[in-house]
């Protein structure tokens, strides 16, 4: 649906950079794999608009294939692709297309791995999807990939029908930022002035959901009572915008409650 409401005709051969990732000639639109897992690993610093990182990611394949076929951006250097402890080949197409040659040819429901290693100036679209910018004179950076974006600072299968069952994001930032992510903060190492900030999330996910913020936040940390339990709430917020940010949390806890009503418990 368009921001109006009107419904937006499809078109399977259209390119453009907002529109749907288009599917080549007689190719699967599953392309013959399923995505189970994604260990993704990020190095940012909010005041460059620059990323650098590495993808890990377990797959089942749902037909024979001899190779992956995943997106991204031609504005990401891919720098190499590591199946089981060593470099293949692969080829980075001008259509936003990574074509990854696998070693030997897989078979259906066979599970496995690879590694891509990347880096680059993500080119933003849609409603942002890599932005690099300023809160009151402090670096900021932020992610929104829809409606087609997350190829353009990741490599991934931009298809709604696939979600990872699983993820986790490390991301490493220069001190004294914070990085805020999917699922739960787990944990956090320091090192050298920079931070690796642990986020893990264990529901089935789509490639545009997945999203990372950098700032330097402050944290507020609550608990929301509920009848199956507390429900811990947790807000990143700019440390000057504290009375604002209490005001909105409790629109927040406000909410969850009127959906638990209507839907049931808060399922993540």
């Amino acid at each position: 649906m368009a921001l109006g409401g009107d419904p937006v005709p499809h078109d399977p051969t259209c390119c453009g950079r907002y529109g749907q990732v288009p599917l080549r000639s007689g190719e699967d639109p599953a392309r013959g794999f399923d995505v189970k897992y994604l260990r993704l690993a990020w190095t940012i610093d909010p005041a460059v608009q620059y990323i650098e990182g590495r993808i890990t990611m377990w797959f089942t394949a749902t037909e024979e294939i001899t190779e992956l076929s995943l997106d991204a951006s031609t504005t990401l250097v891919i720098d190499s692709v590591w199946h089981h402890g060593g470099p293949i080949t692969f080829a980075q197409d001008p259509d936003d297309r990574l074509t990854i040659q696998l070693p030997m040819p897989m078979s259906e429901d066979q599970l496995d791995s690879l590694t891509v290693y990347y880096q680059g100036v993500p080119d933003p679209s849609g409603f942002g999807s890599y932005v690099t910018a300023t809160h009151q004179g402090n670096p900021v950076q932020w992610t929104l990939s829809q409606p087609y974006g997350a190829k353009d600072w990741w490599p991934c299968k931009q298809d709604l029908n696939d979600k990872a069952d699983s993820i986790d994001m490390f991301v490493t930032t220069p001190q004294p930022f914070r990085a805020a992510g999917m699922g739960l903060l787990v944990d956090s190492a320091e090192a050298n002035g920079y931070t690796t900030w642990h986020w893990r999330h264990r529901h089935p996910i789509a490639h545009y959901l997945i999203a990372v913020a950098v700032a330097d936040y402050a944290v507020l940390e609550s608990a929301l009572s509920l009848p199956e339990g507390d429900l811990p709430m947790v807000t990143y917020f700019y440390g000057n915008d504290t009375t604002a940010v209490l005001a909105s949390a409790g629109y927040v806890q406000e909410q969850i409650l009127l959906f638990r009503d209507l839907f049931g418990p808060y399922p993540f």
